[in-house]
């Protein structure tokens, strides 16, 4: 009698995240993609992807104690703000080095070294998110459990903004809020202000992330829900939250086009104020 062999399936994930498992090295550039994604009108989905994929790879983690998923997703926060800022603030070594007379080195070290004190922030909050979802294992997530993890990531980022903006006074710069300008998702800031829209974008892409954790059917009520958040705020969007009141007032802008290795010259103060009295 030839013996029966007994097959086991292999533990349950989803593609993206068996994909991204074994790429802690993708932190950084889904930081860069993210800021590149500010400033480009058309390019509002690019940090919903950013996000999710980045999501996704926080929560593929087998680590069954709370505090081992908050070191985990503490470095991965850090690597991930790394990417972010360091993409995004570079022109702080043009205002040091090209116009603050910094020697170069000492400037790219200071951005660098800058970068990674604002990478803390989403390090915390990445930190506090890994806590508090549940472990990835051999089955799919309970869908509420996943809602639960989403949710968590959202506001913990959120929270990590604020304190980014507050704390030493604040450096604000990059809120994710702002890569939506253009993006349906924009469509509720008049309600929710700037916070609002980047906690919002911040659930739409941990719902898309949770693809990578949920079974079938968790998958298609975390994308219906998803897309209903974003068809509502665009629907929000269309709303007229302002009307005029009285005559419109007529108002000029005047824009000297003035080099910036020029413009704070004691010797240029005089032909720039004559340049803009010829206007008036």
């Amino acid at each position: 009698m030839p013996e029966s062999i007994s097959v086991k399936s292999p533990p349950r994930t989803g593609l993206l995240a068996r994909a991204l498992g074994r790429a802690h090295w993708l932190a950084p550039p889904l930081g860069g993609l993210l800021a590149w994604s500010f400033g480009r009108e058309h390019a509002a989905g690019l940090a919903v992807v950013a996000l999710a994929a980045f999501a996704a790879l926080l929560w593929h983690t087998p680590l069954q104690a709370a505090g081992a998923r908050a070191r985990r997703g503490a470095l991965l926060g850090l690597g991930f703000g790394l990417g972010w800022f360091a993409t995004g603030i570079w022109w702080l070594y043009i205002s040091m080095a090209v116009y603050g007379g910094m020697p170069g080195l000492l400037a790219g070290a200071a951005v660098l070294l800058f970068s990674l004190y604002l990478a803390l922030y989403p390090a915390l909050g990445c930190a506090l998110a890994a806590a508090l979802a549940p472990p990835a294992g051999r089955g799919a997530w309970p869908l509420a459990r996943g809602l639960g993890a989403a949710l968590a990531l959202a506001g913990a980022w959120t929270l990590a903004e604020v304190l980014r903006g507050t704390v030493f006074t604040g450096f604000p710069w990059l809120a994710v809020g702002y890569s939506q300008v253009g993006g349906p998702l924009a469509g509720v800031a008049p309600l929710l202000g700037g916070y609002g829209v980047g906690f919002l974008t911040v659930l739409v892409a941990a719902l898309l992330g949770l693809s990578s954790q949920l079974s079938l059917r968790g998958t298609a009520v975390a994308v219906a829900l998803l897309l209903g958040l974003a068809l509502g705020a665009a629907r929000v969007g269309q709303l007229r939250w302002t009307h005029a009141d009285g005559a419109p007032l007529r108002v000029a802008l005047l824009q000297g086009d003035i080099a910036q290795s020029e413009k704070f010259r004691p010797e240029r103060l005089t032909p720039t104020l004559h340049l803009y009295g010829g206007w008036l």
